[in-house]
C-alpha cells in the first residue's frame, strides 16, 4: 500500500503565524529576537515563501507560547459547511408526499457523516424502504 503525502499548504501556515503574532502585539522584528529567526525568514514564512523546517516551526511555536500543531489548524470557513437550500439533495421515499430529506452537508467534505433535515407533513407515516436521491432543480 502506498501513501500519499499531502503537500503543505505554506501560505495557510504563514497566515496562522502571521495571526498568532499580531495577537501578541509583536512586530516582526520583536518576534525574530524572541524566537531566534531571522527577520527575513519570519517574513517569507508569513508570505507562504518559505519552506520552514521542524526545528523553526518548534521555535515558532515556543514563541508564540502555543502547541506546534495549533500552527497547522486554520479557521474554518462556516459558510462552505452546510448547502444552500437551492443546492441541496433531496431524499424521497418511494411515496414522496409526506416524508422529504435535505442533505444539508457538501459532498466535498467526504465526512463519515451526513446531515440531513427532515420534513414531515400532516399523516406522515414511517418505512423500511430504500430511500432514493434526486439532486433538486435550480429554478
Amino acid at each position: 500500500m502506498v501513501e500519499r503525502l499531502i503537500p503543505m499548504n505554506h501560505h495557510l501556515l504563514g497566515q496562522t503565524v502571521l495571526r498568532y503574532r499580531q495577537k501578541n502585539r509583536m512586530t516582526i522584528r520583536e518576534f525574530a529576537e524572541h524566537a531566534g529567526i531571522s527577520t527575513s525568514l519570519i517574513s517569507q514564512i508569513e508570505r507562504g515563501q518559505a519552506n520552514p523546517s521542524l526545528s523553526v516551526l518548534e521555535l515558532i511555536a515556543k514563541a508564540l507560547q502555543v502547541p506546534l500543531f495549533s500552527l497547522f489548524i486554520n479557521e474554518i470557513n462556516t459558510d462552505s459547511l452546510i448547502l444552500r437550500k437551492q443546492d441541496r439533495k433531496k431524499v424521497f421515499r418511494e411515496n414522496s408526499d409526506h416524508i422529504v430529506h435535505e442533505i444539508l452537508t457538501p459532498d466535498f467534505m467526504k465526512a463519515n457523516i451526513e446531515i440531513l433535515m427532515m420534513e414531515l407533513k400532516a399523516n406522515s407515516t414511517t418505512t423500511k424502504k430504500v430511500l432514493l436521491t434526486r439532486k433538486t432543480k435550480k429554478k
